[in-house]
């Protein structure tokens, strides 16, 4: 698993609040209590999504491009751009960082993110 510092290395400009991105800098916004659970909200919707039919892939899409516009100083044009990579890689630090605020370290987050992958497979192979 990634340490913060080396998401911090791939995604962060450190001591910003900021992406690189399309080649400019992108600020993260800073989200009220009711932005941040209906990300939240977002992001749950999004894993509950069966993505067997063409509407649930086009919902997922329209989901991600929604949070993705919620988080990152970026419109609809520019949020439709963003890769799977990145949005893994936004939901993966957005995670880390709601952790260390509740006062983890890269370690205890480590073995979180671990047993939950592990849950995960678990539920895959029943």
């Amino acid at each position: 698993m990634d340490t913060m510092e080396q998401l911090d290395l791939d995604l962060l400009n450190k001591d910003e609040r900021t992406v690189r991105l399309f080649g400019k800098d992108i600020r993260f916004k800073t989200l009220t209590v009711q932005e941040h659970l209906k990300n939240e909200s977002t992001a749950f919707k999004l894993e509950q999504l069966s993505y067997d039919n063409e509407e649930d892939l086009k919902k997922a899409a329209d989901l991600v491009i929604e949070y993705i516009m919620n988080v990152l100083e970026l419109n609809k044009k520019e949020a439709s751009k963003i890769t799977m990579e990145q949005y893994t890689r936004l939901r993966q630090y957005m995670g880390r960082q709601e952790l260390y605020d509740q006062g983890f370290n890269d370690k205890e987050i480590d073995k979180i993110e671990k047993e939950a992958a592990k849950k995960q497979m678990q539920n895959i192979l029943k």
